[in-house]
């Protein structure tokens, strides 16, 4: 599935379930998303007729791995074609790495024997000296 020019597509004909939108190529100075989308689309169906039920309502549910989830609610129309619309940002720019995590930890506890050792080794060094 590729986007037109603007950056949109539609897709149809899709059923009741849960579904992935995954970017695997973004465009030049863009960055490419980390996480797929999850579209959860659940409809309510109201009593049986003839055609065995009629969608009255789509719902749903967008989590774009922000923490939160957008829910889109749409009416049906008379044809039984429903839209559902949301936007994904799309940041320009490079992409830095994450910094300050539990791994400096260790760099700085490290670096910080490494220093106590050389004072020791200093001192000890001076006194030998002065001694002898």
């Amino acid at each position: 599935l590729e986007s037109a020019v603007e950056g949109t597509f539609s897709v149809t004909g899709l059923d009741h379930g849960t579904y992935y939108l995954k970017e695997i190529v973004a465009p030049d100075g863009y960055n490419l998303l980390t996480d797929a989308i999850k579209v959860t689309i659940t409809p309510t169906i109201a009593a049986n007729d003839a055609n065995g039920g009629v969608i009255t309502t789509l719902e749903a549910t967008v989590d774009m791995n922000t923490g939160d989830s957008n829910i889109v609610d749409v009416t049906a129309t008379d044809t039984g074609l429903s839209t559902i619309s949301f936007n994904v940002a799309n940041n320009s720019g490079i992409l830095l790495p994450s910094t300050g995590g539990m791994g400096t930890t260790i760099f700085y506890v490290a670096g910080g024997v490494l220093v106590l050792l050389a004072l020791v080794l200093l001192i000890s060094r001076r006194r030998m000296k002065n001694e002898g």
